[in-house]
């Protein structure tokens, strides 16, 4: 039976990531590019994993990673939701309910490009991806 503990990771880092103002956040997908404000910031969580930090110990260690795409109607749009998604986060160490949490730290960022795949839609988007990890409190 799972904990939840991926979940509620998640939702620390979604709290953080609604204080941002002007900037919408969607969790998993995006709308419609016609539907869609902007500029947007996109979750997208993996599923997380766990392990411990002694062989005979219990497996109580958790550690995720969350990709955010920043998206918007040029460039310097889609940029600006990637530096403030990326402010918010960076270093910061998530408030998760029974756990130790520790500062989220970027793991990767690429360059914002145009959408290839909808050009009836221009709209350009930048990638990162982020580790969230805790231990129990």
């Amino acid at each position: 039976m799972s904990d939840g503990l991926g979940e509620l990771h998640v939702a620390a880092v979604l709290a953080l990531l609604n204080e941002v103002d002007n900037l919408t956040i969607y969790d998993g997908a995006a709308p419609p590019a016609k539907d869609a404000t902007y500029p947007h910031a996109v979750v997208y969580p993996d599923p997380g994993m766990r392990d411990s930090d002694r062989l005979s110990a219990a497996v109580t260690n958790f550690a995720g990673i969350i990709q955010i795409t920043g998206v918007g109607t040029d460039r310097w749009q889609a940029g600006w939701a990637c530096d403030h998604a990326r402010d918010a986060l960076v270093g910061v160490r998530p408030e998760v309910a029974g756990r130790n949490t520790r500062p989220i730290e970027q793991l990767l960022a690429r360059p914002i490009e145009p959408d290839k795949d909808d050009p009836a839609n221009v709209v350009c988007y930048g990638v990162m991806q982020f580790r969230i990890s805790s231990t129990p409190a």
